[in-house]
């Protein structure tokens, strides 16, 4: 059965009020426990939904000056670390590109090419 998967609460409440073996047909089954979610078990679940009201308090008491201020601070520190790796980085394939040997293809200018191949 597909309701196993379900939270505890909710399978435990659908097999209780909605058994499948009450129906004839599977569909007749899903139909009834549309209704059953639908009627009971989705009210249940939004009575239990914090009031939005409470979401801007929530967020004042956690956002204070301090908080602010320390996380710009651990930013910033990120910002210089990040900042130092990547000059590191660039002055290590700076020198990478010094130290390998450079091949040049001596090839002729176009106009001597010509000249040469006639």
């Amino acid at each position: 059965m597909r309701i196993d998967f379900l939270p505890g609460e909710f399978r435990d409440h659908l097999k209780e009020k909605v058994p499948e073996d009450n129906y004839e047909t599977t569909s007749q089954w899903i139909v009834a426990l549309k209704r059953e979610v639908d009627g009971v078990l989705l009210p249940m679940v939004r009575k239990r939904q914090p009031k939005s009201d409470y979401y801007a308090e929530t967020a004042a008491n956690f956002l204070t000056n301090e908080r602010l201020m320390a996380d710009l601070d651990i930013e910033e520190r990120f910002d210089a670390g990040i900042d130092r790796a990547l000059k590191r980085l660039f002055s290590l394939k700076a020198a990478e590109q010094l130290d390998r040997p450079r091949v040049v293809e001596s090839k002729p200018p176009p106009r001597l090419q010509q000249t040469v191949s006639t």
